[in-house]
């Protein structure tokens, strides 16, 4: 069996040969705290859980093999309380080694004014399990990703690869940086405050939209990594348009 998603069960499920496992469809909503369910797969490898979270409800057993671990994604910025980020802080809590994280951050398309007054969110997630390897989906829609990446690297001074994927909801050819004075410029310690990453040696950045936002970011992951050894920026791809 190469990938399983956690049904409900009453005690527990235990595929003992499950190498990995992609958890994306919503769980049924039994009574769960009359009907916890237990995970138990030790030779677990890779888990990618995109669903909703309770420890309460869904229980993990040993999972020693665990190698890469993947969550739903986190809104950088938005209401207080967002399910989506309890739900990811919980998970993240559970682990406390993992070679392979996989974390998704994400900025909502709306403005500013539909939101009311937009929370910077990321102070929720406090603590990251120690990795070695760390991938960053940025799905910025035009923002700035430098605060929200900075909060994330100061938990994982232990990693020695990362990998950045910028992407987004909108046309990626005529994606432009945020207009001055936009919230996601905030908190702004990002650009001053010191941060070692002195066991990272390799960097790769792929969809970079060469805005101004991204190059802060690039210039300041130089100053922190002090012993990389390489890093690799791919840009966005252009569409070749049609003649006539």
């Amino acid at each position: 069996m190469s990938s399983a998603s956690v049904p409900y069960c009453r005690e527990s499920w235990t595929p003992l040969a499950v190498r990995s496992s992609d958890v994306q469809a919503p769980l049924p909503q039994p009574n769960w705290a009359n009907d916890p369910c237990t995970t138990v797969a030790p030779q677990l490898v890779s888990l990618q859980w995109r669903d909703a979270y309770d420890p309460s409800s869904v229980q993990f057993g040993e999972m020693a093999y665990l190698d890469l671990l993947g969550t739903t994604f986190f809104l950088v910025y938005g209401p207080d309380g967002y399910a989506h980020n309890r739900d990811c802080v919980r998970l993240l809590r559970h682990f406390e080694v993992v070679r392979t994280l996989s974390l998704v951050l994400a900025y909502m398309l709306e403005d500013v004014e539909d939101l009311g007054e937009p929370h910077y969110l990321m102070e929720d997630m406090t603590r990251l399990p120690y990795v070695t390897f760390l991938t960053l989906l940025l799905i910025a829609n035009g923002h700035s990703f430098g605060a929200s990446s900075f909060h994330v690297l100061r938990m994982c001074t232990s990693i020695r690869k990362l990998m950045l994927i910028c992407t987004s909801c909108l046309d990626l050819e005529a994606e432009t940086a945020c207009a001055s004075g936009c919230f996601c410029d905030q908190p702004p310690n990002w650009k001053t405050e010191e941060l070692v990453l002195n066991r990272l040696q390799e960097v790769e950045i792929s969809y970079l939209a060469g805005t101004e936002h991204d190059f802060a970011l690039v210039k300041r992951l130089f100053s922190w990594a002090t012993a990389l050894k390489t890093m690799t920026i791919r840009g966005v791809p252009r569409v070749q348009k049609p003649r006539g």
